[in-house]
């Protein structure tokens, strides 16, 4: 298996916790923030082999919305109705709900949200070649530090 060095694993740590970043704020932008659970969810693990951002089993919910035939925890249920302010209701009428149609989300009735929403997306070839310009500008500034007396060498990142 092929290991990264330390300075490429620390440009990974760096891209990794700004992702991590961008995906929490979208989550609290697109109000999908209740107890924040998910959200401190979602971290980045970075290692001598590669990097990867992970979250709790269920965040693609917020994504994907909750499909019908889902049975949430009751506990779950009543923390995010606590959360959000939610009274009155039955978390057990709440979860039976869920169980036949799926949240708003999921049947696409969620008036905030086109489905499947954004709120997960990293855009693969952007993420892919900021790290690339990343990794290109270490080894050029490197290679600059060992030529820094020659006039005669110009190194340009593009």
């Amino acid at each position: 298996m092929t290991t990264l060095s330390e300075k490429y694993k620390a440009i990974l740590d760096t891209r990794f916790r700004e992702y991590r970043d961008a995906i929490r704020e979208r989550m609290e932008t697109n109000g999908q923030v209740a107890t924040g659970k998910t959200k401190r969810s979602v971290v980045e693990r970075t290692s001598s082999s590669g990097a990867k951002l992970v979250g709790a089993p269920y965040i693609t919910t917020l994504r994907d919305g909750v499909r019908p035939g889902a049975f949430p925890p009751i506990s779950a249920i009543t923390e995010w109705m606590r959360a959000k302010g939610i009274s009155g209701l039955n978390p057990y009428a709440v979860r039976t709900n869920l169980l036949k149609q799926g949240s708003r989300l999921h049947r696409g009735a969620d008036p905030r949200f086109s489905k499947p929403t954004d709120t997960l997306n990293l855009d693969e070839l952007k993420v892919a070649a900021e790290i690339a310009r990343d990794i290109n500008q270490a080894n050029a500034n490197e290679v600059k530090g060992v030529f820094a007396d020659s006039e005669k060498i110009k190194i340009q990142v593009l």
